[in-house]
């Protein structure tokens, strides 16, 4: 008894070993897609959802577009403003034109020769006083006469050293910056308005609409879900045991579940801290491993493969 105890034993163990090595590395897991969210900028209503859901869509294709009525008008007054102010520069920066000087020239000249005739008029209204041939009135207005074409002069005098100079610094330094403000004010307009029109931000896949046409939506709302790439990625989880045999790069034999042949994958990343394995790939054998979330690219010509498909993924001992 003993002795068939033994041979059963060893035979167990045998078959053990043999499955062991018999197993060829491999790792499991499913077809995944990046969720790409799209979500509205402002708070509009959406007028246009035209894409039917499930197309392939490259990069920058509009996916929905909001109303952009008041973004437009906005935009137009701040080109407005900004119209004004650049021609409002130029002038500071050109100077005056000759007619202004001209006219500021005959102004000054005249009231010169105002001011010349009201002193003059003031100096024959004392010299009357003191003789008693006119009133106080007379010559309190010929005074008052006299300081108006004094201030008139005086005016006329600082307008053509104002156009003579040119403008200060400072006021040339204002509008400038003035001039700054406002075209950085159309530049953030123009990109308003740009943004309300939801364009797909790589190469994707439209899942579904949330939004209806007509629909107000507020900022941050989602419009619309797509998913990234032409085909999904196939994230599997590497047994700890495995993971020697495997590496970013590498090539393996992916099988997806309802399809007859395998299909040819590319590595392109293992994670580097291992994590228990998920819910959907336990097995017997593997319940109680670590294992690490690797990303495969399935190289597949024909129609996209369906998110959530079963993986098994196989490749070759180094």
């Amino acid at each position: 008894m003993t002795t068939v105890r033994n041979i059963v034993l060893a035979l167990a163990i045998l078959l053990v070993a043999c499955e062991r090595d018999a197993a060829a590395p491999n790792a499991v897991g499913q077809l995944s897609s990046e969720r790409i969210e799209l979500r509205a900028d402002a708070a509009e209503i959406l007028v246009e959802r035209d894409l039917p859901e499930g197309a392939s869509i490259d990069a920058g294709i509009i996916v929905a577009r909001q109303s952009n009525t008041l973004a437009t008008l906005r935009l137009a007054e701040a080109r407005a403003d900004l119209a004004a102010r650049r021609a409002n520069l130029d002038e500071l920066t050109n100077g005056a034109r000759p007619e202004q000087l001209a006219a500021a020239r005959a102004d000054h000249e005249g009231a010169e020769e105002q001011l010349k005739f009201r002193r003059d008029e003031w100096s024959r209204q004392r010299r009357l006083r003191e003789r008693g041939l006119n009133s106080i009135d007379d010559l309190d207005a010929a005074e008052a006469a006299f300081d108006q074409a004094r201030a008139d002069e005086a005016a006329a005098s600082a307008r053509l050293e104002e156009l003579t100079n040119g403008t200060r610094a400072e006021t040339l330094a204002r509008a400038e910056a003035e001039l700054a403000a406002v075209d950085a004010r159309v530049k953030r307009l123009g990109v308003e308005l740009e943004r309300l029109s939801l364009r797909a931000p790589s190469d994707a896949v439209l899942d579904r609409y949330v939004a209806e046409v007509g629909e107000r939506i507020s900022t941050g709302e989602l419009v619309a879900i797509l998913l990234s790439g032409q085909q999904p990625k196939a994230r599997i989880y590497v047994p700890a045991e495995f993971r020697p045999s495997i590496s970013a790069g590498g090539s393996v034999r992916v099988t997806v579940d309802g399809y007859d042949n395998a299909f040819v994958g590319e590595v392109d990343w293992i994670a580097a801290d291992a994590a228990f394995t998920p819910y959907f790939a336990l097995n017997e054998r593997d319940r109680s491993r670590l294992t690490y979330l690797a990303e495969i690219t399935v190289q597949h010509d024909g129609p996209r493969l369906a998110d959530g498909l079963p993986v098994t993924v196989e490749w070759d001992t180094p």
